[in-house]
């Protein structure tokens, strides 16, 4: 196993130079032991280092948490993975009579509602998990029913408080006590008052390397909000390769499309589906059953090879895209001795070669009206309201969240934040008066004055 960690650390230490990335750690499993460590430090411009028992924001990794503590629900008789979700919510409904009518628990962790991802509701919103449960009738679908795979992470919300329902207890209780507790996991969660992570979060700014400021998960806790160190992770990965494992997650429930990036980059691949928790892929001719995770400045991904009874997870702690996905190629490569790649120069190829061009916006140099005459409140029954006021310029105020809007072109503005970037479209009238304003794809009809 020496020459293997030696080569996990080369690894390792190249991406971590190539992205000015402060700090990862890694666990790997495999039948000869186990290889855990930590590299760089938690926070720039700090000496702490990341250590194995450092806890990096897991995001959606997570998710493959909350579906083996349904299983384990599911085992004890407290549920099961195709009851009507409204036998543990019964308030619980969806716009589509068909949907409402027959999702199941199965249905929401395996990505098969209709709905698509509408993260505006709860990312960085002050909106709680009650106030979300309300607002998820008035969300329009865009697939059938069961007709397609779209990741959504307010369904994993809704299986949480299902689970809750169902155990009577509340989602964190619950999972620390039948799950992180008997497998030794000091793992915590993102939310008001709880504890966070230990290594910060980091992103690009102004082609610098800065701390920001954490997510606080809280409403979709069950979809993304656990903390866990490498060590944490090396007792996850024993126990998904172990007999007792939680056996329904890693089957196969509804096809992931392959889109034409994975095609360029995966010639070789054969088929993707999604478990519950958990995308399955092939690799080699070898079955992979894998998530990842990205929330604002942490990486995350936790592979699983079940034939070899190899497992390894990564966790970076800057928001740098591809980045964990390149050294878990790099490491399949090498567990399943194919071709050594080098990732970094396939995607940054791939980049370059197929960089999408983004249409310039005609220039103009003011609004069809006043500023002020864009000031006002804007409805929609899912989203809540958004009012639009002048502080020297237009500003948004929508769930908690307030930002300035830059002026793009013609009725066209841009939040200037960096977490909240979204584009506003304002609509007239025939009468030149504004009627609407569009985000997050969502028309927001304008209250009367």
């Amino acid at each position: 196993m020496t020459s293997i960690i030696k080569r996990f650390d080369r690894v390792m230490e190249r991406a971590l130079k190539s992205s000015k990335c402060p700090g990862a750690a890694l666990a790997v499993v495999t039948p000869e032991g186990s290889y855990v460590r930590g590299y760089g430090v938690r926070a720039v411009g700090t000496e702490t280092p990341v250590t194995e028992s450092s806890r990096f924001g897991i995001a959606s990794v997570t998710k493959g948490f909350t579906a083996a503590a349904i299983e384990k629900a599911v085992l004890s008789g407290k549920l099961n993975w195709d009851d009507p979700v409204r036998w543990h919510l019964p308030a619980f409904r969806l716009s589509d009579p068909g949907a409402d009518a027959a999702v199941t628990i199965r249905d929401l962790l395996c990505h098969r509602t209709g709905l698509p991802r509408h993260d505006a509701l709860w990312y960085r919103t002050s909106y709680s998990r009650a106030e979300i449960l309300a607002r998820i009738p008035h969300l329009k679908p865009t697939a059938s029913f069961r007709g397609a795979y779209q990741y959504n992470n307010l369904c994993y919300l809704v299986a949480g408080e299902a689970l809750a329902a169902a155990v009577g207890q509340s989602y964190e209780t619950y999972l620390t006590e039948a799950l992180f507790k008997p497998l030794g996991l000091d793992i915590t969660f993102d939310g008001p008052g709880l504890t966070m992570a230990d290594a910060r979060p980091h992103r690009i700014i102004e082609k610098a390397v800065t701390t920001i400021e954490p997510l606080r998960f809280g409403s979709t806790c069950a979809g993304g909000g656990i903390n866990a160190s490498a060590s944490d992770l090396e007792k996850w990965i024993r126990f998904q390769l172990s007999e007792e494992r939680p056996k329904e997650t890693h089957r196969p429930q509804m096809v992931q499309p392959l889109d034409d990036t994975t095609l360029r980059l995966y010639p070789d691949r054969i088929q993707q589906t999604y478990g519950l928790g958990w995308s399955i892929f092939d690799w080699q001719g070898q079955p992979v059953i894998s998530h990842g995770g990205s929330i604002d400045g942490f990486r995350s991904h936790l592979t699983l090879l079940p034939r070899q009874k190899i497992g390894f997870a990564i966790l970076i702690n800057l928001g740098f895209d591809g980045l964990v996905e390149n050294i878990r190629n790099t490491f399949l490569d090498q567990f399943l001795a194919g071709p050594h790649r080098d990732w970094w120069k396939i995607t940054r190829d791939d980049k370059l070669k197929h960089k999408s061009k983004t249409p310039e916006k005609p220039k103009f140099s003011k609004p069809t009206v006043r500023l002020e005459n864009f000031c006002g409140t804007y409805t929609d029954p899912g989203y809540g309201t958004v009012t639009i006021h002048l502080e020297e310029k237009l500003k948004l105020e929508y769930a908690g969240i307030s930002v300035k809007l830059k002026h793009v072109t013609r009725d066209i503005f841009v939040c200037e934040d960096i977490y909240f970037a979204h584009e506003l479209h304002f609509s007239m009238d025939k009468l030149g008066k504004v009627k609407s304003l569009t985000l997050f794809d969502q028309i927001f009809p304008r209250k009367a004055d």
